[in-house]
């Protein structure tokens, strides 16, 4: 007891001694906490975002007829309705296409509908997704001709009749968004986005079949399985080799992207580290120059009979309130540092990094570790020479003062 009174009464001492370490100590926390929590925040949201590392496209796998078995399964609209119940399988998408012409004054375009896959699609710049009898427009035919959402558009497509082969009949469909065009995605170029059934009722069309028979009897060209982590896509890949088809991983064609990932995760960490090894220089200096500056109050106490053991938890009391106070105002600047970013519109950047100050279990788990981590730096800081200093006799310590 009396060594942890003795510890309370040293302690604003110890306090305003070293209030310019302490200081420094503080915005170091502060810097590296908030740095590290950002980027651990970065790449733990970019895994699961809509438009990052580990986003729908990167989690897709191309579904096709011909896989390594002699009797390849064909891709059929009931067959994908299996798929989407593999473990680990998020859903299952059909692709299609067929083609149209679109109606402009004095001229008519060609276009590819295509089956409106948003996971490995081009994200709508304007409007929406097109619904059941929409449309998705590419962003350069709005420039050129002025379309708008919420347009009425002419577009002809081929319908078969028997005996007569197959016309052209026009029919009229609204424009419910437009994409970025100025890249070729995996469709190719000249193509537009429609709802599943949009798509395979003009398809049908122009074979002659009807939706329904479409459902039951058409064979896709391909299909698009969407994984929920990036971590099982090989494992649902071999169960479709296994089944007769064919699967080829988009992220397959991205391989430095999760290496990306991969890095931020080392940044955060290394940052870590280099907090860790700036609270143990910090500690190691204070509690150094606190030993020496009172090595004579160590000896005075051992002379007066105090054990080495209170004498231990006397300095090392003090220094694990210093690591408290410490860890609490660093955790707040951080947490200060957080609310800041929060403010700052959405998608800011620096250095290529999102400010996403959103904290997940991972982040709250970084808060908490910082923390700790200065008290039990502080402790280990201290405890080492004071005990170093208590095991000496104490004549010798008053012996060595004096000279």
């Amino acid at each position: 007891m009396r060594a942890l009174t003795l510890a309370r009464w040293l302690m604003p001492g110890l306090l305003s001694r070293y209030r310019v370490p302490t200081a420094i100590a503080i915005i170091g926390m502060a810097v590296f906490g908030t740095t590290s929590t950002l980027l651990g925040a970065n790449a733990s949201h970019t895994a699961t975002d809509r438009y990052g590392l580990g986003s729908e496209a990167l989690r897709a796998i191309n579904v096709t007829s011909y896989g390594r078995d002699d009797d390849p399964s064909p891709v059929t609209a009931g067959a994908l309705d299996e798929l989407a119940a593999l473990t680990h399988v998020e859903s299952a998408h059909a692709w299609a296409s067929t083609e149209i012409v679109l109606t402009v004054p004095d001229d008519a375009i060609s276009l590819s509908l295509v089956t409106r896959i948003s996971a490995v699609q081009p994200a709508p710049t304007r409007g929406a997704e097109p619904t059941r009898n929409g449309i998705l427009l590419p962003e350069s035919l709005r420039t050129e001709h002025g379309f708008d959402v919420g347009d009425t558009v002419t577009i002809e497509y081929i319908r078969s009749e028997d005996g007569n082969g197959g016309v052209g009949v026009e029919t009229e469909i609204p424009v419910d968004g437009f994409f970025d065009d100025t890249t070729v995605g995996l469709d190719g170029p000249g193509v537009a986005y429609g709802a599943p059934d949009a798509v395979l009722t003009l398809l049908g069309a122009s074979r002659g079949h009807s939706l329904d028979w479409m459902h039951d009897n058409f064979v896709f060209t391909m299909g698009y399985l969407v994984v929920d982590d990036l971590e099982h896509i090989q494992d649902v890949a071999d169960v479709l080799l296994e089944r007769g088809y064919g699967a080829t991983a988009l992220t397959t064609l991205t391989s430095s992207l999760p290496a990306a990932q991969q890095l931020m995760d080392a940044v955060a960490v290394v940052l870590s580290i280099l907090l860790g090894l700036f609270l143990v220089v910090t500690a190691a200096g204070i509690a150094s120059s606190v030993v020496s500056a009172r090595a004579a109050e160590v000896g005075v106490l051992r002379a007066l009979g105090w054990r080495r053991h209170e004498v231990l938890v006397c300095f090392v009391a003090q220094f694990a309130a210093f690591g408290t106070l410490i860890g609490a105002i660093g955790v707040a600047a951080v947490g200060s540092l957080l609310a800041v970013v929060s403010l700052l519109p959405p998608g800011v950047r620096v250095l290529g990094v999102a400010l996403d100050p959103r904290l997940d279990l991972n982040g709250w788990l970084t808060l908490l570790v910082l923390t700790l981590a200065p008290v039990i730096v502080f402790v280990l800081a201290s405890a080492i020479p004071v005990l170093r200093l208590a095991r000496i006799a104490p004549d010798e310590v008053l012996r060595d003062i004096r000279r």
